[in-house]
């Protein structure tokens, strides 16, 4: 799954890929700008964006496959300790 910002507005990608969760993003796209692009779809901290896990969740297909997997990868980040308040930490990919 993936966060794709080098539009105007960023939009949840690649959902389908559960195996790892990213914000691409610009190289050289100032931080400001990037915070605009996100919107409410995340908060930027550092090289990080912290994404609201309903959110990303209602990003994905109504399929009961799709959300057990979209759990466990929940699941993983917490364990991680990458989950808190309700949202997910992602590495900010900047390109």
């Amino acid at each position: 799954m993936q966060i794709d910002a080098h539009q105007p507005t960023a939009a949840v990608i690649d959902v389908a890929d559960l195996r790892r969760l990213e914000v691409l993003a610009p190289a050289g796209l100032p931080d400001d700008e990037l915070v605009g692009r996100l919107g409410d779809l995340g908060r930027l901290d550092g090289d990080h964006v912290w994404l609201p896990v309903e959110r990303l969740r209602q990003a994905g297909p109504a399929d009961p496959a799709w959300a057990e997997g979209f759990d466990a990868m929940i699941g993983y980040a917490t364990s991680k300790g990458w989950v808190e308040g309700g949202a997910v930490r992602a590495h900010v990919v900047r390109s």
